[in-house]
């Protein structure tokens, strides 16, 4: 079910967020695109491991595989606006910029995730406060986590 999904706009000169160009050659939006979407993108999650991400010029598929308590797969998977983008060799550098830009982007993710992870087990933690408009998210996805492992609410995996 879903978790969090938000839209957002770009500003300034980068009309995407993340640098699309290398050299003379971006790559190229989505066809059939409205004018509304031509600055915007969108992301969200789906309970409980999957991340989704819209730009102009790609969708990415993000899922998440736990593998031990202290360890997790990420897969990212990119969707092109077209098949030459996705394909064109005239595209290479481009696509390979992006890729590059994401895990460079979600290597820093990592680090603090795991940073936080390691505070807050810390035995002089306190638990620490929540500030309401960001982790508003956080808190609904450990309220579906706990939900989901007591067989209650809306992702209870057990049939109610």
């Amino acid at each position: 079910g879903p978790h969090a999904f938000c839209r957002y706009g770009f500003i300034g000169d980068s009309d995407t967020g993340i640098e699309l160009t290398r050299g003379d050659v971006a790559l190229p939006r989505a066809e059939g695109m409205s004018e509304a979407y031509q600055r915007s993108g969108g992301l969200g999650t789906i309970f409980p491991n999957i991340g989704l991400f819209a730009s102009p010029t790609c969708f990415l598929f993000i899922n998440m595989r736990p593998l031990a308590v202290d360890k997790c797969q990420m897969e990212v998977h990119f969707y092109y606006g077209s098949k030459e983008a996705a394909v064109d060799d005239k595209y290479a550098e481009a696509r390979q910029a992006l890729e590059a830009q994401w895990a460079n982007l979600n290597e820093e993710d990592m680090t603090i995730c795991h940073r936080t992870q390691v505070g807050r087990s810390c035995d002089d933690f306190d638990g620490g406060h929540f500030a309401p408009f960001w982790d508003l998210a956080q808190i609904n996805l450990h309220r579906q986590w706990a939900d989901a492992m007591v067989g209650e609410g809306l992702f209870s995996a057990v049939d109610q």
